[in-house]
């Protein structure tokens, strides 16, 4: 495994890369959650699903909040991935104060990844309800300079560890690898589709299993993104943040 990847608590081997996500709510605690999916970064890499923003009261499952999730760190070819819903019933947390198309073509690589794996969620066979497809996510400047910003502190202060910053506004997905892209981070959040099934409520269980990262790009209400990125030498650090943010307890994920 890489030795750049981050630590956490708990580990869940897989092959590929790891990842790590926050989130934030209205009790105390930090955590981190979810195991990163599989992927193929050049030489290894890592990676960090969610943060969640949002607010609400009490998690379900004794988790609310800024109230630390489960920690997990993928081991594989190098790579890390932490997911943290958010606890309560609340509708989460606030939105990007301005939004638009930046016209970067890196921007774009986000967005149409992120979109691409919105595109392919399709009416569950349990769903209850009239069936809407998921709407694409457009780019925020406002989210992408609080992504930029913080990825620049985590390769700046944290060597490109796999660290969230306590705040609630923003949902969060990081990631690191070496020479990683937009779109391999991308497809590595998304490669936990197979470990979340739908219900009505998103709950501690869906959060546990491992699916964090996955749910909170397809999370129907989050609907503006912004990508930030930063190098520690060959390695990347990649974070992505979400408005409002997903994950959150007690919410249906789309």
């Amino acid at each position: 495994m890489d030795n750049r990847m981050a630590r956490f608590a708990l580990s869940l081997a897989v092959a590929g890369l790891l990842g790590c996500g926050s989130g934030g709510g209205t009790a105390p605690g930090q955590g981190e959650g979810t195991a990163g999916a599989t992927g193929t970064v050049p030489e290894g890499g890592s990676g960090e699903a969610g943060q969640t923003g949002g607010g609400g009261q009490a998690g379900s499952t004794g988790e609310a909040g800024q109230a630390g999730a489960r920690s997990s760190a993928a081991a594989g070819a190098g790579g890390a991935s932490t997911s943290k819903p958010t606890g309560g019933t609340a509708s989460g947390g606030k939105t990007a104060s301005s939004s638009g198309s930046s016209g970067n073509a890196v921007a774009n690589q986000y967005v149409d990844a992120i979109n691409a794996v919105r595109s392919a969620v399709s009416q569950p066979a349990n769903y209850t309800g009239t069936w809407a497809p998921l709407p694409e996510v457009v780019w925020s400047d406002t989210v992408a300079a609080s992504a930029q910003a913080w990825a620049n502190n985590l390769a700046a202060n944290q060597s490109c560890n796999l660290v969230h910053e306590s705040q609630n506004t923003y949902g969060e997905n990081l990631a690191m690898g070496t020479n990683l892209t937009p779109k391999q981070a991308v497809d590595m959040w998304a490669g936990e589709k197979s470990l979340y099934t739908w219900s009505p409520s998103y709950s501690m269980a869906d959060f546990n299993a491992g699916s964090g990262h996955y749910t909170q790009l397809v999370w129907r209400k989050s609907t503006q993104v912004g990508c930030g990125s930063a190098t520690c030498a060959r390695s990347v650090v990649i974070s992505c943040r979400f408005s409002p943010p997903g994950n959150v307890i007690g919410q249906a994920v789309f």
